[in-house]
């Protein structure tokens, strides 16, 4: 903006000042909630022609913070393929030899990807590292593996299972050895995430998945049981920080089917996500370190649609909503999210499945109604507030500066960006 004007206007907006609060301490107090994030649309990814010249369902699983995402893509006909996006294309993967299926489950910043293969051989956990796939093994006593995340310090989280006898033991692989988790809770187990420090790692553990199943943290060996998080008879956690907040899906007390329910487990204790309007069932499957968490959501009676969603500072947002129209997209399940910001969706465009990156906007730093651009009735708005916000938790939104007060340096600063 023109420095002129600039000046003209702050001196206008000064002089306003003096005249609506001769003193300060007169406003405090919230006219408007926090705004809506908006996200742009920077890759639709779309899956490789199968050989019914059908193309392939694109299933998006791990995000890392190069923006790197990897998942499987899988054909009409079956044979789940790996797949890996670089930033530009989408990599099928080719299997080794006696695997016929397999599938990425997540990916850290070094680009290490780690998930399962199967075929003729056995369900095996494996390590993908360019080009060159590692096998991590099996419990003694157990006969598949399956791997779910792997640290930026190289260590690996899943578990081995007996398919015959059910028995199922967390694991956890590092420097070449795979080690079994012991828990508190049985008989079986399964790690779910692990931080990418690599000092943190959760799971589940119990007699089943989503029927009798407590949620465990393990911190350089040292167990604690989580319990079942809402209250309910299981809780399944999907992923964890590097600041121990842990976020998944349990399910509420009651006696009818219970409802799966997302939630958000902090030293502070647990929160019930809810869901967005007019669904019934939610999921939250990632959480970055500024504890932005993201899922779905689902109504169980529109022939389980689904839809994804953003959630931050207690509110949560449908994210189809704050993406740019795009004709014959529907957002359905968002998979992951990095410390960018940026988030993964697995998504439906013209009938196809497809994975979409989405990229936060920057936020507009004084649009205090919320409406795209800084005007005249965010200037009013900031002056109805001026002076010392009123004590927490109440809110303060022109407190642009963060000084709990609304002073001059807040109104220079939504000056800064007038009609942007």
């Amino acid at each position: 903006m023109n420095t002129s004007v600039s000046t003209v206007l702050a001196q206008t907006a000064v002089a306003i000042v003096a005249a609506v609060s001769p003193f300060p301490g007169a406003g405090g107090g919230a006219a408007f909630a926090e705004c809506p994030p908006r996200y742009e649309i920077t890759a639709i990814v779309e899956g490789p022609m199968c050989w019914d010249d059908d193309p392939a369902s694109v299933h998006p699983a791990g995000l890392n913070d190069s923006g790197q995402f990897v998942g499987s893509f899988v054909c009409p006909a079956g044979q789940d393929r790996p797949c890996l996006w670089d930033g530009s294309d989408l990599i099928p993967i080719d299997l080794p030899s006696g695997y016929s299926s397999g599938g990425f489950a997540g990916i850290n910043s070094n680009g290490i990807a780690v998930g399962t293969l199967w075929g003729t051989n056995p369900h095996r956990a494996f390590l993908y590292d360019h080009d060159e796939f590692t096998d991590l093994g099996v419990l003694p006593g157990y006969v598949w593996s399956s791997a779910y995340a792997a640290s930026d310090t190289g260590r690996v989280v899943g578990y081995s299972k007996d398919p015959v006898s059910g028995a199922q033991c967390s694991f956890l692989w590092e420097d070449a050895v795979l080690a079994a988790i012991d828990v508190p809770v049985g008989p079986k187990s399964g790690a779910t995430d692990i931080s990418t420090d690599g000092k943190v790692i959760v799971g589940w553990m119990g007699q089943s998945i989503g029927y009798a199943s407590n949620v465990f943290l393990w911190e350089e060996g040292e167990i604690s049981d989580l319990g079942t998080m809402l209250g309910g008879v299981s809780a399944w956690p999907y992923a964890v920080n590097n600041r121990r907040e842990i976020v998944g899906v349990a399910t509420l007390p009651t006696d009818s089917l219970p409802p799966p329910r997302a939630f958000l487990w902090n030293e502070g204790g647990v929160i019930d996500l809810g869901t967005l309007p007019g669904f019934e069932f939610s999921y939250a499957y990632d959480i970055n370190d500024e504890g932005v968490i993201v899922g779905k959501c689902r109504h169980l009676f529109k022939g389980g649609l689904d839809h994804a969603f953003v959630w931050r500072n207690g509110v949560m947002w449908d994210l189809n909503d704050l993406v740019p129209e795009v004709p014959n997209l529907t957002l359905w399940r968002a998979a992951g999210i990095n410390e960018a910001g940026e988030i993964l969706v697995r998504a439906q465009l013209d009938g196809d499945v497809v994975s979409i990156l989405l990229s936060p906007e920057k936020a507009l730093v004084g649009d205090l109604d919320c409406d795209g651009e800084i005007c005249i009735i965010d200037l009013l708005d900031l002056l109805g507030q001026w002076g010392p916000c009123a004590p927490p938790p109440a809110e303060c939104p022109a407190d642009l500066c963060e000084n709990q007060a609304v002073d001059v340096m807040d109104l220079l600063l939504l000056l800064a960006n007038w009609g942007e």
